[in-house]
């Protein structure tokens, strides 16, 4: 059945904008979610080798985002704190779901980049994109978490370097109305990034796949009342954490960043 699914797109990209696009998905069986999600795969895959302009992609995004969310969700529950090391059957689907992220991702970055280059049918979406793209690269790191492993310094690079960029652009704390839910009706690009330092920080590898599910749910509300200074903190009988933005790495004690200036 699954390689008859696939067979319908046969390589091509199956829409142009987001009304092309939310037709496209209404024939997705989200009811077979390992094909639907290696469809999507497809799909975000070739939207990034596509001359679609970036003002459409962005929007073509927006309108994937929730079977994205939904396909992700229901995988990762086949992977989510199983014995290790993975069987082969788990291990495939674990990488599906990080090939996923790492490709919407990609299309966000896609469209980071025009952003930063000036495109006006962007001009005022740069929060929303980063925020986005900072959202995919920490799911794919809570998904490692799932399994029990490390995260790759890359990943934290990658966060790292998005977020110094909504720093410089000046849209770290704007809220961004668009999302499906209700804690994101105040979303920022600082909140999902505190979201991954604060899971990081929970040490979740002593954690069950329950747990790992309460944490996930904790820290999308902790990011929201948590803060991040350029500024050292005044002495306290509290550790300071800090980040290496230039790093690859997250949260450390203070006292232990020598080379760079905390965050």
């Amino acid at each position: 059945m699954v390689s008859q699914l696939m067979a319908l797109d046969a390589g091509r990209l199956q829409f142009s904008d987001a009304e092309s696009c939310r037709k496209w998905l209404e024939a997705l069986p989200l009811t077979n979610v390992s094909a639907a999600q290696q469809r999507l795969l497809q799909q975000i895959a070739l939207l990034n080798q596509s001359a679609i302009a970036p003002g459409d992609l962005l929007s073509t995004l927006e309108t994937l985002r929730e079977a994205v969310l939904f396909v992700q969700g229901e995988l990762a529950a086949k992977f989510s704190g199983k014995a290790q090391p993975l069987d082969a059957n788990e291990s495939g689907i674990w990488a599906r779901v990080q090939s996923l992220w790492q490709e919407y991702a990609d299309a966000y970055l896609i469209c980071r980049d025009a952003h930063a280059k000036g495109d006006l049918r962007l001009l005022t979406s740069g929060a929303l994109i980063v925020a986005r793209a900072m959202c995919c690269i920490g799911a794919a790191m809570f998904d490692h978490y799932r399994v029990y492993r490390q995260v790759p310094a890359e990943l934290w690079k990658k966060l790292n370097q998005l977020y110094v960029f909504a720093e410089q652009s000046g849209f770290a704390r704007i809220k961004i109305a668009a999302g499906t839910r209700d804690a994101e009706s105040e979303l920022t690009c600082s909140a999902v990034y505190c979201q991954a330092l604060l899971a990081h920080l929970a040490n979740p590898f002593a954690m069950s796949a329950r747990q790992m599910d309460f944490l996930a749910a904790w820290t999308e509300k902790w990011s929201l009342l948590t803060n991040l200074s350029a500024n050292a903190l005044p002495p306290s009988a509290i550790p300071a954490l800090a980040v290496d933005l230039a790093g690859d790495t997250g949260a450390t004690f203070a006292e232990s960043l020598s080379s760079h200036p905390p965050a």
